[in-house]
């Protein structure tokens, strides 16, 4: 082989080198098809219920953490080989941006450029898997058949909830104060109608457009149950005996569910009584706060436990399913029923599931007795 074809060879070799490196790296690439029209679901408990984010085929994304918000993320997403970024712009101040990266069939979370999510925080590795997949290797074609009509099934409920809420989404805070008192909510007063229409007036035109049809009477039911918080004594006392209100991000994270429990007693009309309330912070910290957090309790002369999720000073909705529970061995039919304001407050209620479903359908408020 003379110096020519020697060169000629190596060059060729070098090429081939070239383009066998640019496919294999292309073959790991991850196209805009593999995410687009899924909808991503979060490996653990989301705002009182699934998390969720929705890549669309249009270059936008929704998220929506939850039953216990009524804010619905919205933005833009870009991929760039296996990562997407979902962008969130904001009226004021810098964009939100959160990062993942793309396997197959899930998204996993990167915190370390990630600005994270209102409500839920989500933590480094943590998985967001397409519901689409969900169905285990293995499963039947009529196991798949029932997976596929229920998920149709609460599609077409969505759908037709959102349909509905536009029969309320019009309507003055007055007329609001109406249904919740044709409702059962009796303690609805004028100054609480005026409070709410000054917070009205007072919001920008395009922040009020935004609202949903279930948070001018969230606010309505905010000035009744929101109780007094003093501030110098740390202590808190009820405004209500129907309603009980509060803010899931903690003033005081040392009595947060001492509030809790007497904002329960507060409503509950006398049926069982709460004593020796407790509660235990582990002086060992972690990045999300204490170590533990233990609540100890008796519900009428039984003694209870709960081990409180810590998360920084987030209060630990499972409580509300825990309680639930309690009153279910107690033997006491009603419940603890519960909704969201669309920003960090929760409104719990005391009564039976038919109350929840008339209050539904008068108001368009959804009441919830589960935060899973």
């Amino acid at each position: 082989m003379d110096k020519k074809q020697l060169k000629r060879t190596i060059k060729r070799s070098v090429l081939i080198l070239i383009m066998s490196i640019l496919t294999a790296g292309c073959a790991g690439t991850v196209k805009e098809s593999d995410i687009t029209g899924k909808i991503y679901v979060y490996e653990k408990e989301g705002f009182g219920g699934d998390f969720t984010i929705q890549i669309k085929d249009d270059g936008t994304f929704e998220y929506y953490e939850g039953p216990l918000s009524s804010y619905l993320g919205v933005g833009k997403w870009t991929l760039e080989d296996n990562i997407l970024c979902l962008t969130e712009e904001a009226e004021m101040g810098e964009a939100s941006r959160n990062y993942f990266k793309v396997e197959e069939n899930a998204l996993v979370f990167q915190d370390k450029k990630s600005k994270n999510f209102p409500y839920v925080k989500v933590s480094e590795g943590e998985k967001f898997t397409a519901a689409s997949q969900e169905s285990k290797d293995g499963q039947s074609e009529q196991e798949a058949e029932d997976v596929k009509s229920s998920r149709k099934s609460e599609d077409e409920q969505m759908k037709n909830s959102q349909n509905n809420a536009s029969r309320w989404k019009n309507l003055t805070v007055r007329e609001y104060a109406d249904l919740l008192k044709e409702a059962g909510i009796t303690e609805l007063t004028e100054g609480d109608i005026t409070q709410v229409e000054g917070w009205l007036d007072e919001m920008p035109e395009d922040v009020k457009e935004a609202l949903n049809a279930e948070q001018v009477p969230a606010f309505l039911l905010l000035t009744v149950g929101a109780g007094e918080f003093d501030f110098d004594t740390l202590e808190w006392t009820p405004s209500s005996r129907q309603i009980y209100c509060f803010d899931l991000e903690a003033f005081n994270i040392d009595q947060m569910y001492t509030y809790f429990l007497e904002g329960v007693l507060a409503i509950n009309e006398g049926e069982f009584e709460i004593t020796q309330i407790e509660e235990k912070l582990s002086r060992e910290q972690t990045d999300k706060g204490p170590k533990s957090h233990k609540i100890q309790f008796k519900c009428n002369e039984t003694k209870y436990e709960y081990d409180a999720e810590v998360l920084y000073d987030w209060f630990d909705t499972g409580i509300l399913d825990y309680m639930n529970r309690v009153l279910e061995k107690e033997g006491i039919s009603k419940r603890l029923y519960f909704m969201g304001d669309g920003y960090q407050e929760c409104i719990v209620l005391y009564c039976t599931q038919e109350w929840a479903e008339n209050f539904n359908r008068l108001t368009g408020c959804r009441l919830m007795d589960t935060a899973k």
